[in-house]
C-alpha cells in the first residue's frame, strides 16, 4: 500500500497507535514526515510516540522541530515547549529546561514555562526545597503579574494555552492519583 498522501500515512500511524503498535505507528509518522516534513499532526504524533517508547532524545529533537513549524496555533507552540522540557527532564538536564523556559520572550510566559520544569528525581533534599521554592516564588510572582488580565492582552492567547496545559497535566495527576488510591483503599 502507498499512499501519496501525508494525511493518509499520519491515520494509518493513529490506527496503530491505537492498537499499541507504537513501532509501527512511528513508520507511518516518518512516512508521513518524507511526504510533507511539515505536515504538524505527523511531527506532534512521532514525538508523542518517541516519548511512550522512552526515547528522549529523539523526542527532544521532533518537539523542537515541530516548534519550528509555520502557522502553530499558541497551543501548539506551548505543546512544542512543554514536550522539549518534559523530555530534558527525563534525561535529568534540569537547567537546560530551565534555560528553555528562560527563553521565553515575555516575563509572564517564562513564568508559566518554569511552572513545567520539575525535575523527575532530586539529586537531595536540599535540591528538593531549592525546586519547591523556586516554583513557589514563580507562581507567586506570576500570580501578581496576571491580576487584572484580559482577553485584549497581547499575551491571552499563550497565557490560556499555558494555564489550560497545566491544568489538564495537574487534572490528570489527580485522577491518577485518586485511582490509585481507590485501589489501595479496596
Amino acid at each position: 500500500m502507498l499512499f501519496r498522501s501525508a494525511e493518509a500515512w499520519n491515520n494509518l500511524g493513529l490506527t496503530h497507535g491505537s492498537l499499541k503498535q507504537i513501532e509501527e505507528a512511528m513508520a507511518c509518522y516518518r512516512q508521513a514526515l518524507s511526504i510533507d516534513a511539515t505536515f504538524k499532526p505527523s511531527r506532534q504524533n512521532l514525538a508523542q510516540a518517541l516519548v511512550q517508547q522512552k526515547h528522549h532524545e529523539e523526542a527532544l529533537k521532533e518537539f523542537a522541530a515541530y516548534g519550528l513549524l509555520d502557522t502553530l496555533t499558541p497551543q501548539e507552540t506551548v505543546i512544542a515547549l512543554q514536550g522539549q522540557i518534559n523530555c530534558l527532564m527525563e534525561l535529568d538536564r534540569y537547567k537546560e529546561g530551565l534555560d528553555l523556559a528562560d527563553a521565553q520572550p515575555e516575563h509572564r510566559l517564562r513564568l508559566m514555562a518554569r511552572l513545567h520544569v520539575v525535575p523527575v528525581l532530586y539529586e537531595s533534599a536540599q535540591h528538593l526545597d531549592q525546586v519547591r521554592r523556586r516554583w513557589f516564588d514563580d507562581v507567586q510572582e506570576l500570580y501578581g503579574l496576571l491580576d487584572g488580565l484580559t482577553i485584549d492582552d497581547c499575551c491571552w492567547d499563550m497565557l490560556y494555552a499555558h494555564a489550560w496545559a497545566l491544568t489538564n497535566f495537574y487534572l490528570r495527576s489527580e485522577e491518577h492519583t485518586s485511582e490509585l488510591q481507590s485501589r489501595v483503599d479496596i
